[in-house]
């Protein structure tokens, strides 16, 4: 059993990243910890029409999908008042000063730093 084994128990996350080697892990990572995961969807109109059907507890976002960028999708999140990470290698200074992400989340990051961050939303929302 690890330290960050169960934290995330009995929450659902939404996950939308298209790297093809980075989003399984993720699954992992937030499934190891715990959670149930929404996802991971590589594209923002798939990860919308799942949020359409089901508001999650918490959502982690790449910046850029398969089809644009994320954030309609966070703009989306942020008006039904769902904590959500950008998790990107992209600049952070980029964020359109409308959006107010939790956190932002540099590529890569530890297990342990994806777990944190998670947990951290849903400890303070």
């Amino acid at each position: 059993m690890t330290a960050t084994s169960g934290v995330l128990q009995g929450r659902t996350i939404l996950v939308a990243e298209d790297d093809p080697l980075i989003a399984p892990l993720l699954v992992d990572i937030l499934e190891a910890a715990g959670g149930t995961v929404m996802g991971p969807f590589p594209s923002l109109q798939l990860a919308s029409d799942a949020l359409a059907l089901q508001l999650p507890d918490a959502a982690l976002l790449d910046v850029n999908l398969v089809d644009g960028e994320v954030y309609p999708l966070a703009s989306l999140l942020q008006e039904s008042a769902v904590p959500y990470a950008l998790f990107s290698a992209s600049n952070p200074e980029q964020v359109p000063g409308s959006l107010r992400p939790w956190t932002f989340l540099k590529k890569p990051a530890s297990m342990r730093d994806i777990v944190a961050t998670v947990k951290g939303m849903l400890e303070k929302s």
